[in-house]
């Protein structure tokens, strides 16, 4: 994008700035809504169930305008997600898919507290 917009201003590159989005984070949503979700297992036990919909809650900040058309193509049949877009994908999914919640680990919350807290909130001061 930036090669073409240059060409169409017929103006050289006087600079680029590269922005950390870290420095970001404190003043962000994610920072808002994820600390909630660590602060409610501040004051209770939270039950795992919760807590799991707690952190799915966080999936729509990491979307985008597309994310959603394309899952509806997908669900509607218009055309397959890459991992299934071969017969030979196509069948190792078929095979494993029922398996993989059983497999996915789910980040423990003291782990996710760290990283938060750690990574990005310090890395943001």
């Amino acid at each position: 994008y930036l090669e073409s917009d240059l060409a169409r201003s017929g103006r050289p590159l006087a600079g680029l700035g590269l922005i950390n989005p870290a420095t970001c984070y404190l003043e962000s949503d994610l920072a808002l809504k994820a600390m909630a979700i660590i602060a409610k297992s501040d004051s209770s036990i939270l039950p795992s169930v919760t807590y799991v919909q707690g952190v799915l809650s966080l999936l729509p900040l990491f979307g985008d305008r597309h994310m959603l058309p394309q899952i509806l193509q997908l669900v509607g049949g218009a055309k397959l997600p890459e991992v299934i877009d071969t017969p030979a994908r196509e069948a190792y999914m078929g095979r494993v898919a029922f398996s993989l919640p059983c497999r996915l680990k789910f980040i423990p919350r003291e782990a996710l507290r760290w990283r938060l807290e750690e990574w990005l909130a310090t890395g943001a001061r």
